[in-house]
C-alpha cells in the first residue's frame, strides 16, 4: 500500500474512444492533475511517461501524496482521446506505528513471540534473575513470560541485578 506522504509512482491509461482502445504516444499532450481527499484538483509537478498499449505513470511527490484518498485524473489535447482516472488509499504508517508502540503490553504478551517487541518491552519492565537464569516476566500477572541463560566469563563479577 502506498504511504501517506512518501513519494508514489501511479499508472493511468488513455484511451481513443474513435478507435475503440488504449491510445499510445500522446503522454505529450496530457494534463494530470491529483485530488486530494475530495478536494479541487491541483497540479502535479511531474510529466507523464509512457509505459506501453495506452498505459502512462506519473510520479507524486511526498508533499504531492498527501492525502487518505487519492486519485490522479486529467484530459488529452487530442480529439476522442480520455484519461481513465486511478485511485488509491494512502496508509499513514507512522499513526499506525504510534498505535502499536502505544498499546498495553498486557494486551499482547498472551500471543508475543519470544523475539518480538512485546518481549523486549516485557524483559526492560520485569524480570528476575535465579542463578544463571534470568526471566522475564509478564506484566499482567508477573508470571514467567520467557527464560534466557546468563553467560558468566571467568573473572568477571556477575551482574547481581539491574535497577532504573
Amino acid at each position: 500500500m502506498p504511504a501517506k506522504g512518501a513519494e508514489v509512482t501511479v499508472s493511468y491509461t488513455a484511451w481513443d474512444t474513435a478507435a475503440g482502445g488504449p491510445k499510445t504516444g500522446d503522454g505529450g499532450n496530457h494534463t494530470i492533475k491529483r485530488i486530494v481527499d475530495g478536494a479541487a484538483a491541483a497540479s502535479i509537478t511531474d510529466t507523464p511517461t509512457e509505459l506501453e498499449n495506452g498505459e502512462y505513470e506519473i510520479t507524486l511527490t511526498a508533499a504531492e501524496n498527501s492525502g487518505d484518498a487519492m486519485s490522479v485524473q486529467g484530459a488529452s489535447s487530442t480529439s476522442r482521446v480520455v484519461i481513465i482516472p486511478t485511485k488509491w488509499m494512502n496508509t499513514d504508517y507512522s499513526a499506525l506505528a504510534d498505535a502499536i508502540l502505544a498499546r498495553a503490553i498486557d494486551t499482547a504478551e498472551a500471543t508475543a513471540d519470544k523475539y518480538c517487541l512485546a518481549a523486549l518491552v516485557m524483559f526492560s519492565m520485569n524480570f528476575s534473575i535465579a542463578g544463571s537464569t534470568l526471566s522475564a516476566l509478564k506484566a499482567s500477572d508477573s508470571t514467567v513470560f520467557d527464560t534466557y541463560t546468563l553467560n558468566t566469563t571467568a573473572g568477571v563479577a556477575p551482574v547481581t541485578g539491574v535497577s532504573a
